[in-house]
């Protein structure tokens, strides 16, 4: 992403960020900002934008958003390609797996 300028917009800096936003933001000339659907939108629903460039791999993404914005994404996208938790291992002591357990004393 390349920085071209600064700007203050109060009602787009409210916006969140999302990995897979509702919204994106288009620049129409110096003072103008628009900030557009990206498909339905229900009521009550949070209204996010990008922060990232979208096309960003996962590793990627987290990594400039931790850096520019100081904030580790959990968003829907993110959870989706991290893939499914992985489960805690037991260490089992041998005597538990039985590797050390006479037959007479099973």
């Amino acid at each position: 992403m390349i920085s071209v300028g600064v700007g203050v917009y109060p009602m787009v800096a409210a916006l969140n960020h999302s990995c897979e936003p509702n919204c994106t933001v288009t620049y129409i000339d110096k003072n103008e900002i628009l900030v557009l659907s990206t498909g339905d939108i229900k009521a009550r629903e949070e209204l996010t934008i990008c922060y990232v460039e979208e096309s960003m791999n996962l590793r990627e993404r987290q990594a400039e958003l931790l850096a520019r914005y100081g904030f580790q994404c959990d968003c829907l996208r993110c959870k989706a390609e991290c893939g499914p938790p992985r489960k805690k291992t037991k260490v089992m002591s041998p005597e538990e797996l039985g590797l050390f357990t006479c037959q007479p004393c099973v």
